[in-house]
């Protein structure tokens, strides 16, 4: 399988491969050549494409996602509405605070001695 601005220099129809659109003329070209059987991987996707019988712009639409693709799978290790950081001089902290050891806020960190802004905290619950 071919890219489609590779093929086009290698048919001699673009002087070099560079980032940008391709022109009317290379979008009939390649429509031509996907209709004689040349595959692309990038060509057609999402977006406006000249048809080569007629020579119209139409637009191709992109496949729309299911909805049931997942990122990632977040951890919290508090709830933070059951859970409060406090240091030893009395001051509260939210659990969304980033902890100064691991990077992370005080939900999910990795650590088992979290501080913020330079003072430990101790993670307990609310009442």
């Amino acid at each position: 399988m071919n890219k489609a601005k590779d093929w086009l220099k290698a048919n001699g129809h673009i002087a070099e491969v560079t980032r940008g659109r391709i022109s009317n003329e290379n979008h009939k070209r390649l429509l031509a050549a996907v209709a004689s059987g040349v595959k692309f991987t990038d060509y057609p996707k999402g977006g406006s494409v000249v048809t080569a019988a007629t020579g119209e712009t139409t637009y191709v639409k992109p496949a729309a996602a299911t909805g049931s693709e997942v990122i990632s799978q977040l951890y919290y290790r508090y709830d933070e509405k059951r859970y409060k950081a406090v240091t030893k001089s009395g001051t509260v902290y939210g659990m969304r605070e980033a902890c100064n050891n691991c990077g992370y806020s005080l939900l999910g960190h990795t650590c088992d001695s979290p501080s913020v802004l330079g003072e430990k905290v101790e993670v307990m619950l609310r009442r």
